[in-house]
């Protein structure tokens, strides 16, 4: 079952965890299949409270990888395990955050160069091998107005750098008309 919500979430907050548990009981069902401990939850606490959950309405959890078990010992596997997809979706987290800042840098860098009036010739060589645009994207992504707008997370590019790059980009369209 496909789930746009973080698995970091207690079952509360987690519309497609609780559908699956209202439609085992309207169901009748008595195991719940999951994919991998990951796709239950990747929060221990989560996990742990989806499980509590799903043991109290008598529905049993069982994970398709068969590491599955009811005794002390599947129990200490089965936190450690939770607490491994944990650590794995931190780690995704910030490989994904630092992307983002990479590619963020280089999209200031463009207008930077830009608003100093690089060609779009240089601004591409400048910042060949980032995984830069072409040239005739370079112009589209100078005018987005998206790098500017407050988001979550802030602005990318200052408005007034956005401005003054498009000033730049338009001044020199001018010229070579």
């Amino acid at each position: 079952m496909f789930e746009d919500r973080s698995g970091t979430l207690p079952i509360e907050s987690r519309p497609g965890l609780q559908r699956a548990l209202e439609d085992a009981l309207r169901l009748g069902a008595g195991t719940l299949i999951v994919e991998d401990r990951s796709r239950l939850a990747r929060d221990e606490y989560a996990a742990h409270g989806a499980l509590h959950a799903f043991k109290g309405s008598g529905i049993r959890i069982v994970y398709a990888d068969g590491s599955n078990g009811d005794g002390d010992d599947a129990q200490l596997i089965d936190s450690i395990q939770h607490a491994i997809a944990a650590a794995d979706r931190r780690r995704i987290v910030a490989r994904l955050r630092a992307g983002r800042e990479v590619a963020a840098e280089t999209v200031r860098r463009i207008f930077e160069l830009t608003r100093s009036g690089a060609s779009l010739a240089k601004i591409a060589s400048a910042i060949e091998g980032t995984g830069a645009p072409r040239r005739s994207a370079l112009a589209d992504l100078i005018r987005n107005e998206t790098y500017k707008r407050d988001r979550e997370g802030g602005r990318i590019v200052d408005p007034r750098i956005w401005n003054l790059a498009n000033a730049a980009l338009d001044g020199r369209r001018k010229r070579a008309s």
